[in-house]
């Protein structure tokens, strides 16, 4: 089975081949979105905006654990779809443990401290007394919730790596779709308000690791779960950092920013507008889903075929990836700059935060495009090994970012905070875009010199 995934990856149609792998990790990445989307809905229908706040103000550290998980997954996939291509089975298998390894070293301290410095962290997060209450009781909850869906989320990279997309999907659907039923029944039928949906998140996260597990004991896959082969292989080590670097960059510097938005929107605004953030950011999330998807599937692609001397098909695969993320994107930038009342409306029915937010939700938006951009050219440079450039376009957002944010609103008040996002996104794009010129250069000499690539 796996002779004729790696055929398939190397010789079949490359957009019939995106398309395939996109769709059902498309459709995953929306439902993991579920987990904190569906809390926010259920939060801001049941409790209210303050609510919707607090668990704003936990963004960040949420964004901590995806950082670690996406830095440790993203690095091991890389490491195994190249060794897959080569036909180097063991060196994939040492990469998965390796990954799973480093995972527990690193998030089991993490949630200690957490949980120890948790109420000093949600006051540095600026948290005052009208959301702090909501924030402490979400975050006490939520916390072992993390642990599950780290692992998990490194379980899911890891089986995609292999070239199983649609097994990688399945302990998302199944932890998403019990995260609804969940909220439902102890925000609205049993009336725990945050502590409910903190409940619903913590339990279908641990349901979906459960799922995880159950496939790699019993599924027909390469990774089996033995004792043996859990341990950390230091050139592997390293070579998983040095990969997944630039992805752990991205998101801890999203983190930090997260939590510099929140101070700069209750300095020119309030609590209102920090709601607005909140439902904001998750739907611009929830709409880049479908782009993060396209991006894990077409790195299993790209890493694939490079890793097999494939290259024609690498560049191939990467205007595919460009063409289609920039369409689809462009629907989306339509869709919310038309109806953003709507979307406000779907998180809560105050009429205030419907109000104040429409304008603050299509200035996030604008640009939007150019983000698929900026993601591809990420994906493309960590999946070929090289994440020099990589980190190089993840560093230049932030760097362009952070000024923006104390400049702007010093012009535009607080609809300077929120346009900072696209602004900062349409630089890094510019400069993702010269990094690929480039690098489409050399595949192109090489492609001449040695004759490689079909």
């Amino acid at each position: 089975m796996m002779n004729s995934k790696r055929q398939k990856l190397l010789n079949g149609n490359l957009r019939k081949l995106l398309f395939t792998f996109s769709l059902p990790t498309v459709i995953g990445m929306i439902v993991a979105s579920l987990y904190n989307l569906v809390d926010t809905i259920f939060v801001g229908k049941g409790v209210g905006p303050l609510a919707i706040a607090a668990i704003t103000l936990i963004l960040p550290i949420m964004m901590v654990f995806l950082a670690i998980a996406t830095m440790i997954g993203m690095g091991a996939a890389s490491i195994i779809s190249r060794a897959l291509g080569a036909g180097n089975r063991e060196r994939a298998i040492s990469a998965m443990a390796g990954a799973y390894t480093l995972g527990l070293l690193l998030i089991t301290p993490l949630i200690i401290l957490l949980y120890i410095f948790k109420d000093r962290i949600l006051v540095l997060f600026g948290a005052d007394q009208v959301v702090f209450q909501y924030a402490s009781s979400y975050l006490a909850i939520v916390l072992p919730g993390f642990f599950f869906f780290t692992l998990s989320f490194i379980a899911s990279q890891i089986i995609r790596a292999e070239g199983m997309e649609r097994a990688a999907t399945y302990p998302l659907i199944i932890g998403a779709v019990l995260n609804i039923i969940l909220d439902w029944l102890f925000i609205f039928g049993m009336n725990m308000g945050v502590e409910g949906a903190a409940l619903a998140t913590t339990i279908s996260q641990f349901t979906m690791f459960v799922v995880v597990i159950l496939y790699f004991t019993f599924a027909n896959t390469i990774f089996k779960l033995k004792k043996n082969k859990f341990h950390l292989k230091l050139a592997l080590l390293k070579d998983n950092l040095r990969i997944g670097f630039p992805s752990f960059i991205e998101q801890i510097s999203s983190s930090i920013i997260f939590i510099l938005i929140n101070s700069l929107i209750l300095q020119y605004g309030n609590e209102i507008y920090l709601a607005i953030a909140g439902v904001g950011q998750r739907i611009i999330l929830i709409a880049l889903r479908p782009v993060f998807g396209i991006g894990f599937s077409f790195s299993t692609i790209t890493s694939f075929n490079y890793g097999a001397e494939r290259l024609r098909r690498v560049k191939k695969v990467l205007r595919e990836a460009i063409l289609w993320v920039v369409l689809l994107l462009c629907v989306v930038y339509i869709i919310i700059f038309t109806i953003p009342h709507l979307m406000l409306s779907v998180f809560s029915n105050d009429k205030t935060l419907i109000l104040q937010g429409m304008m603050p939700l299509r200035i996030m938006a604008l640009l939007l495009p150019f983000r698929g951009f900026f993601i591809i050219g990420r994906s493309f440079f960590q999946a070929i090994g090289k994440p020099r450039q990589a980190l190089i376009i993840n560093v230049s957002y932030i760097f362009i970012l952070i000024p923006l944010f104390y400049i702007l609103p010093l012009i535009m008040g607080i609809n300077g905070v929120f346009a900072s996002w696209p602004i900062a996104v349409f630089i890094s794009a510019c400069l993702s875009g010269i990094f690929l010129f480039r690098e489409i250069k050399v595949l192109d000499h090489n492609i001449r010199q040695l004759g490689m690539g079909y």
